[in-house]
């Protein structure tokens, strides 16, 4: 089991991930994604007005595929799930990544626009931030049901505050690579990222590489990466948000995240990437040892009282039945069936609820989900524990659904309760006491009527 809590301080302590990072980052795999050119939908068709259609992070477009397809694979599910990648790739392939050009108008081109709908045709859209833009606002898009995300919520482009709810469902550790040939040393400390990043060591062989001008990446704008490495820099920094070197152009091509086009071949370069997809780049990238921090990926949602309006289809809103049956805490992403899915494509699920996890619980809180994993499932050669999670068949049913949040709701007030205990002296401390005893009580109940609700 990994356990982490998504807050600056702790996501920076390296030693705290390395469970993480040694399950999913290993010897280059076959791994191929069922969204096979970067894009899924159902038997390769121009999805329903009745299917959720999504978009926005590359990080995790091909895992979506691949749950998409397994989602879709059960004639039960009439409401079928179409993801479109940020960017597209050769069929069978991860890389390397074609990026869409924003200024273009041609809506026959399927690298730049993309057909959600019959008649329904849109940008496509490269990155957690861009996506989140077609859920609310002047750029609102109905025919847009979701909106894959690599960071956690923010509020810096409006979107808390016009009530989209981000849906975490699996962990992934974001780590620095560098080329097979690099002239980096082998482990960079937290301080040395910092001081790349910032300009105050220019070469390898300041900080132990040979020598080498180095090249500071990071990916491009709207990308959920970016954003959440940039936040691992300011929290580096003391909390002040530092002035940056890194380029995201490099000879005019967009520096695209997990694309190790241009960091194989150049010595000097190094880049934020995600250990899942670094596992799958067939050597073409080296992952540093040292400094690392794991976040959640989620799918984000609009929130039915904001005042946001899907015509396509009244149910495609955070909390409705529709959509808690993919995303939601007793949803499809959080279920059983998924999590070998999970893992293939080089994450970890989220544990449910009733395990004490957060898998599927709708936030708005930019510190994060806590992020409590399912350990990675025993395969031939991986070095793994099994760990079975509870039965979940995905059907969401309003009595599971208020079990698990009472559940979760009284385990969050026990954890304060006891951090409040260690500090509390006299009247206090007799007060916490009791009311530990009394959550404790309740949690017991909680998992009581989550077990019967299933």
């Amino acid at each position: 089991m990994f356990v982490r809590k998504n807050s600056a301080k702790l996501a920076t302590a390296a030693l705290a991930a390395a469970g993480l990072t040694a399950a999913i980052v290993g010897p280059a795999s076959a791994y191929t994604s069922a969204a096979t050119t970067g894009d899924y939908t159902y038997n390769n068709a121009v999805p329903a007005t009745t299917d959720l259609v999504g978009v926005g992070s590359d990080t995790i477009q091909f895992v979506m595929g691949d749950l998409a397809k397994a989602y879709d694979a059960d004639a039960a599910h009439t409401n079928k799930i179409a993801t479109f990648g940020a960017c597209t790739v050769a069929a069978g392939t991860l890389y390397p990544c074609t990026l869409p050009n924003g200024s273009s108008t041609d809506t026959t081109n399927k690298t730049d626009y993309i057909t959600i709908h019959d008649g329904v045709t849109i940008k496509r859209a490269n990155g957690s931030g861009s996506g989140q833009k077609y859920l609310f606002g002047t750029t609102d898009q109905p025919g847009v049901a979701f909106s894959r995300s690599s960071s956690g919520p923010s509020d810096s482009s409006g979107a808390i505050t016009a009530g989209l709810q981000w849906y975490p469902f699996a962990v992934d550790t974001l780590v620095m690579v560098t080329s097979p040939n690099s002239n980096a040393p082998a482990t960079l400390t937290a301080q040395n990222i910092l001081d790349i990043y910032t300009g105050k060591v220019t070469d390898w062989s300041q900080i132990g590489g040979k020598a080498g001008a180095i090249e500071a990446l990071e990916p491009q704008s709207g990308s959920g990466t970016r954003s959440f490495f940039e936040g691992q820099l300011t929290a580096l920094n003391g909390g002040t948000a530092p002035t940056l070197v890194a380029k995201d152009t490099v000879g005019g091509k967009s520096v695209q995240e997990h694309d190790p086009g241009l960091i194989e071949n150049d010595p000097n370069a190094i880049a934020p990437f995600s250990a899942g997809r670094a596992s799958f780049t067939n050597g073409a990238v080296r992952v540093e040892s040292g400094w690392k921090a794991d976040r959640a990926v989620y799918n984000v949602l609009r929130s039915k009282d904001a005042g946001n309006t899907a015509k396509d289809n009244s149910a495609w809103f955070s909390g409705s039945p529709t959509m808690d049956a993919i995303f939601g805490s007793s949803g499809y992403l959080c279920s059983a069936a998924a999590r070998p899915i999970i893992e293939a494509a080089g994450f970890l699920q989220l544990k449910s609820v009733a395990d004490g996890g957060e898998c599927g619980l709708p936030t708005q809180a930019t510190t994060g989900p806590s992020l409590v994993a399912y350990a990675k499932a025993t395969t031939p050669g991986n070095g793994g524990t099994t760990t079975t999670p509870p039965a979940n068949t995905g059907d969401n049913g309003a009595a599971l659904h208020k079990a698990e949040q009472k559940l979760h709701k009284d385990m969050k007030s026990l954890k304060t309760a006891k951090k409040q205990l260690k500090k509390a002296k006299g009247h206090k401390k007799a007060v916490l006491k009791k009311k530990i005893a009394k959550l404790q009580k309740a949690i017991k109940k909680d998992h009581k009527a989550v077990a019967a609700a299933k």
